[in-house]
């Protein structure tokens, strides 16, 4: 514990505590060209930019929101912008370039529900003070009921269950 200097005689008074305390300070002026100051506390092995998973399953039709995990450090000045590559993301979803949250009700593919394809895409965060960017495959799947089969279901909670979906391959 480190106490107060006593400005009238220049010593050190003994009877009154403080705490010292290290914090990081922002460098809003970011003189490291892109970089970002390692004050924000962002080691190179730590996601700046990700979703909940590399790979997401849709459903046809289904509305949903992917909201994406941001390291503070980089929206601490503001004016970030979210862009995708390619920047066709599948028919129906939208990605917001203020939060980067990908959204929509997307609609179905020209193939069956099992045998549909990841799509991958590379989604990329600018801002003031750097920039990061995640690849994610997003599957739309066209639910029929030929193609798939209930199997099991849990009630995990009140109104919260697991549901376990076969699928198997549509007869010609």
């Amino acid at each position: 514990m480190y106490w107060a200097a006593d400005a009238e005689h220049g010593g050190w008074v003994q009877s009154v505590p403080f705490v010292l305390q290290m914090v990081s300070v922002p460098n809003v002026g970011n003189p490291t060209g892109g970089q970002l100051p390692q004050s924000y506390g962002m080691q190179s092995a730590e996601p700046r930019l990700s979703y909940p998973s590399d790979t997401i399953v849709l459903a046809a039709g289904q509305y949903r929101e992917i909201r994406p995990m941001v390291h503070p450090g980089l929206l601490a000045a503001g004016g970030c912008r979210f862009h995708v590559e390619p920047a066709e993301l599948p028919a129906g979803l939208q990605l917001d370039p203020l939060t980067g949250i990908i959204w929509g009700a997307p609609a179905p593919q020209t193939e069956s529900g099992v045998d549909a394809k990841y799509q991958h895409f590379n989604v990329h965060l600018e801002g003031p003070l750097g920039g990061a960017s995640t690849q994610i495959a997003l599957k739309v799947v066209n639910f029929q009921p030929q193609d798939f089969q209930v199997s099991h279901v849990s009630q995990l909670d009140n109104n919260k269950y697991m549901v376990i979906v076969e699928t198997s391959k549509p007869k010609k």
